[in-house]
């Protein structure tokens, strides 16, 4: 048995993102070691998001302590309680392993006695500083810097992660081990042609189309994959579907697709999602950069291949299921689409997805992050 305590805010409180990879690692833990305990730290809970992703049956087991800051002033002021008391509490619970989640490790975690883990998710804001205001840029690039000096081992969920942090942080690469995830378990769901109906009429959604999840964010390039497709518009019977919060590229996006084949599903529910991609002929994740690109991996366990970005971690995660265009150029993405879009070229793609799915099959993940907690 093995004590393991997280920093599991996130997990707790982030719908997407940090939020989704620290539910898929406390989660899949719980399953295929349940004799473990867990201690899971976290300011606050909330209800709403804990109860639409399942993750509030998971946390109510056996062997799960939640711990949340107990006196007003930490329940006020939570974020000093995450930064500067959970150290001390660590301490009294003398786990075996802290494992920081996402990119951040509390103060004083190294004097613990622990075993001290953090995963990095990526390093865009170094990458692609444009995309992030100079304050911001500089507080994560501090709290990076120190989770990974603190650390024993850090934890990066791609090796372009692992990449990034030898190059952009000097973090030796002896301290560093990449860690996959998986997506959202609602996507081993069986399909369901009816429901797959029902989702369509009521999206009013046509097929063919081409699928694409992703917030409306200028870093996800959504403006050169509608250029890419508007330019072959003409050339397949498919409608492009993009499903996404709103992001700073929202106005862009919707003034550029009038009068095109391309529909906008701002607020679908994640439970919606694994039938409308069963609907699609293939998907399109156009993004420049990611420490991941979970929407690789949902269209996948979906059995669709996919259109994603060179360079990155795409084709680490995709594989030889997908097409790999330059987002800096519409042409060379409306190839791929247009590829992809030939039932027959893509049937050799889908081919694929079986051997590339091994790699993220979910009991294999779970033992291999055991072992990284027991060396």
């Amino acid at each position: 048995m093995v004590k393991i305590a997280f920093d599991a805010k996130r997990a707790f409180n982030n719908a997407t993102g940090l939020g989704n990879y620290s539910r898929f690692v406390i989660a899949n833990l719980l399953q295929h070691f349940p004799k473990n305990q867990y201690i899971l730290f976290t300011p606050k809970q909330n209800v709403g998001l804990l109860n639409r992703s399942g993750f509030k049956k998971v946390v109510n087991g056996e062997g799960i302590n939640i711990v949340q800051p107990e006196n007003l002033f930490s329940k006020r002021f939570h974020s000093l309680w995450r930064t500067y008391s959970i150290a001390g509490l660590v301490g009294h619970n003398k786990p075996n392993v802290f494992h920081g989640l996402s990119n951040e490790l509390p103060v004083g975690i190294d004097k613990t006695g622990a075993k001290t883990i953090v995963t990095i998710h990526d390093l865009i804001f170094m990458r692609h500083p444009e995309y992030y205001g100079r304050a911001d840029k500089l507080i994560y690039e501090r709290k990076t810097r120190s989770a990974c000096e603190l650390a024993d081992l850090v934890l990066a969920t791609s090796d372009q992660t692992k990449q990034d942090l030898i190059h952009f942080l000097r973090i030796p690469e002896k301290k560093i081990q990449v860690a996959y995830q998986d997506c959202h378990e609602l996507f081993y769901d069986e399909k369901n042609n009816v429901l797959t109906k029902i989702l369509l009429d009521k999206y009013q959604i046509e097929t063919p189309y081409i699928f694409c999840v992703s917030k409306l964010d200028k870093r996800k390039n959504h403006l050169n994959l509608v250029k890419a497709f508007i330019s072959i518009e003409a050339k397949i019977p498919h409608t492009l579907i993009l499903v996404g919060a709103d992001g700073d590229a929202t106005s862009d996006i919707e003034l550029s697709i009038k009068k095109h084949r391309i529909r906008r599903l701002p607020n679908v529910p994640l439970e919606e999602l694994p039938y409308l991609y069963d609907g699609a002929d293939f998907s399109v994740y156009p993004s420049r950069f990611e420490g991941f690109g979970i929407p690789l991996l949902e269209s996948l366990r979906r059995g669709k291949s996919v259109v994603s970005s060179k360079g990155s971690c795409f084709e680490e995660v995709a594989g030889g299921a997908g097409l790999y265009a330059n987002a800096d150029e519409p042409d060379e993405m409306a190839e791929s689409l247009l590829k992809l879009s030939d039932a027959n070229s893509r049937l050799g793609f889908e081919t694929n997805i079986e051997t590339v799915l091994k790699r993220f099959d979910r009991k294999l993940l779970a033992d291999e992050l055991m072992e990284v907690y027991k060396c």
